[in-house]
């Protein structure tokens, strides 16, 4: 069986995904088949309440917040859930 060598240091591609802002890709050519439109479908929130530990408004927030700023006013998102929850 062959192994693949463990690299020296990770490599990170950080010209696609830098640390402060969003993952970005430069097009050498725009693709014939690619849609004038794209969209987003947000599932953290539903995902994040249904798994493991839920999360706090704060959380949620911060994501929320990180949405807006990723789709401008673009509309880019179409669908989200979110779930209101309470303390008991």
């Amino acid at each position: 069986m062959r192994t693949i060598p463990e690299p020296v240091e990770p490599e990170y591609f950080l010209d696609s995904f830098p640390r402060d802002t969003f993952p970005t890709y430069v097009w050498t050519e725009r693709p014939a088949t690619l849609p004038v439109e794209a969209w987003t479908t947000e599932t953290t929130h539903r995902d994040g309440q249904q798994g493991g530990l839920p999360l706090t408004s704060e959380q949620s927030l911060k994501i929320y917040d990180i949405l807006c700023r990723f789709t401008a006013h673009s509309g880019a998102i179409r669908q989200a859930e979110f779930f209101c929850v309470s303390t008991i």
